[in-house]
């Protein structure tokens, strides 16, 4: 028992009234110089400073600090064996006194330390061995449901929408207007093709202002609205946020040598070598950086300045190169009549040329009636063979992604993992916890767990402030989807490992490693075997062939087809009595010897395999 000074004790908790009075009063002055909306503000912002620390930030100490002193007190015997471990009873120094050697001796005669009998000794054994087995069970039950619990989350999740896509595909891609000559995205050869294209299909699909009744947009709508009726696709169905934005990707001419001319220009493919990063103005003429002040100029290069590459997925050219988010970019008008300016702009000063090797067209829709953000990404890769290459890719992401009844089992799990993981570092210690796979993998569940369920509520959040952002700036901006998925995308790849390790691990209680030990044991030892199967494998089917060969039969591995092609013969062709008998002996053959082969090749594993497993 410890004694402490009375005297120590009162000025230790008059010291620490007396700070808390002086600090709570210099708070109140402070506060009051603040203001009262400024110091409601504070006091919340104390408030939930002081409420995470509470709830979040000891504990997590707590735990912390408990799991570094289990790796230093660890118990010295087993409760069920009493079985000592060895290394620390060797660091375990007996004093050399004779007094203490008699005493010790005297309490080694009780009776409580006498030896446990064999038979109790082997009945603890076999509880012991009966519990462990129990609990892998339990743990083994338990990851299979959990492995189910992620598979539907994820499957919730990555829903691909295929018929929602499927009509935005058809809605961008096929033309509308045939009397007037437009052409689909799909019949794309050259650039001319691709002025067409955006002048009017994507015009006619994007920039709608009639309803299914042909009536106009205007007259149907109440006269309070102040949604932008040119925001309607042509099947009235999605609205389209933001403004569409068209850019490309060029290179830089490059000399060569050719048999038509020794110091020819040539137009390279894209490389990083050759891409065309300079700052031109109108028409491509040479230009210096501050001639051009115009930020959505089409002659200027943007950087990208996104760092994440999984951001560029849907960046896929048909051509299978990954492209990057600059190049030279414009966005089209909020409504028809600027974006037809904008696009004859464009094509009187020659914007495409033979220099451009791949043109975008990036812009996202919102179906209200099932609350759908869909991204629309075409791409046109104009190759140096001539050719072109045309992709589109549609992206959906539900606007609130709420799966409260799995969120909560997937929670319960976690928990569970959690209270079990803690359980055994305190009763094994933390580094002979690590010491076993099933224990690492456990951990890193919990950690990646945890960690999903953080960038989940970052993915949630995140949504919401960015369409609050995207509503205060206005219609009149270009809508980033990758910025709305980034938090989406990570909790893809998080559920993702997540349930890799889930998988893992259930395969490891299930003994899978232990398995694949025994048959590859069993194939070590049952080597010579297999190799005189092969060869008489090899034999039969030569026989097979010469057999067939010589009775002029049909040769056909599979059974069921080689009798129904021997029905079809029989019901066309009436053979002689030899004939016919000749062909069923064949039929009955290689049945028999394939049966033959099956059953002697089942045989010889199944002994090996008993004898690898001893």
């Amino acid at each position: 028992m410890v004694r402490v000074r009375k005297i120590w004790l009162v000025t230790a908790w008059s010291l620490c009234i007396i700070i808390t009075a002086v600090t709570a009063y210099l708070v109140m002055l402070y506060g009051l110089k603040l203001g009262p909306v400024k110091s409601k503000e504070w006091l919340s912002t104390v408030l939930a400073a002081i409420g995470g620390e509470t709830f979040i930030s000891d504990p997590a100490k707590i735990i912390f600090f408990s799991i570094i002193l289990t790796m230093a007190f660890q118990r010295k015997y087993e409760v069920d064996t009493h079985g000592v471990e060895y290394l620390q009873a060797i660091r375990f120094k007996v004093r050399s006194d004779r007094k203490y050697i008699e005493d010790l001796l005297q309490r080694r005669r009780h009776p409580m330390y006498a030896p446990i009998l064999p038979e109790i000794r082997q009945e603890m054994l076999r509880k012991q061995n009966t519990r462990r087995n129990w609990l892998y069970f339990i743990d083994f039950i338990a990851s299979a449901l959990f492995v189910v619990v992620i598979s539907i989350i994820i499957n919730r999740l990555w829903s691909s929408h295929y018929y929602t896509n499927n009509q935005v595909k058809k809605l961008i891609t096929a033309s509308h207007q045939p009397d007037v000559g437009v052409i689909d995205f799909y019949n794309i050869r050259d650039t001319s093709d691709m002025e067409k294209y955006l002048e009017y299909t994507i015009m006619y699909s994007l920039y709608n202002t009639r309803w299914y009744n042909d009536k106009e947009i205007s007259e149907m709508q109440n006269g309070n609205s102040t949604h932008d009726p040119l925001y309607w696709t042509e099947d009235c169905a999605k609205r389209m946020l933001g403004l569409p934005k068209l850019r490309q990707l060029r290179t830089k001419t490059r000399k060569c040598r050719n048999i038509l001319k020794q110091e020819a220009m040539c137009l390279p493919k894209l490389s990083e070598k050759y891409k065309d990063t300079d700052v031109y103005g109108v028409g491509w003429t040479p230009a210096h950086w501050t001639e051009v002040i115009r930020n959505n100029s089409p002659w200027q290069y943007t950087q990208d300045l996104s760092s994440f590459i999984f951001r560029l997925y849907r960046l896929y050219g048909k051509s299978g190169k990954m492209y990057e988010r600059g190049g030279y970019l414009t966005t089209l008008g909020p409504k028809r009549r600027q974006a037809d300016l904008t696009l004859a702009d464009l094509r009187e000063n020659y914007w495409q040329d033979a220099r451009t090797r791949v043109v975008f067209l990036e812009l996202t829709l919102y179906n209200a009636n099932k609350n759908l953000f869909s991204q629309v990404t075409l791409t046109v890769e104009y190759m140096i063979t001539g050719s072109t290459l045309l992709n589109a890719r549609i992206t959906s992401v539900q606007h609130t992604m709420i799966f409260i009844v799995w969120l909560i089992i997937f929670l319960s799990y976690l928990v569970f993992y959690f209270c079990r993981c803690f359980f055994l570092i305190n009763l094994q210690g933390f580094f002979g916890y690590l010491s076993s796979t099933s224990n690492v993998l456990r951990l890193l569940i919990i950690i990646t767990g945890f960690l999903t369920v953080v960038i989940y509520i970052l993915c949630y959040f995140n949504i919401r402030s960015y369409l609050e952002l995207f509503q205060k700036q206005g219609t009149d901006s270009y809508f980033d989807f990758d910025d709305l998925t980034f938090y989406f995308l990570t909790l893809k790849i998080c559920l993702s490992v997540l349930l890799c390790l889930a998988i893992v691990r259930m395969l490891v209680l299930f003994r899978f490693g232990k398995s694949i030990t025994m048959y590859y044991y069993a194939f070590v030892i049952s080597i010579q075997w297999i190799v005189w199967l092969m060869l008489l494998l090899v034999l039969c089917i030569v026989a097979l062939h010469l057999i067939s060969y010589f009775l002029n039969t049909y040769l056909i591995y599979d059974v069921p087809r080689i009798v129904e092609k021997y029905r079809k013969v029989m019901q066309h062709y009436n053979p002689p009595e030899y004939e016919y008998h000749t062909a069923k002996l064949f039929i009955l053959v290689k049945v028999i010897s394939l049966s033959v082969f099956t059953l002697l090749l089942i045989t010889l594993f199944m002994y090996y395999t008993k004898t690898a497993r001893y």
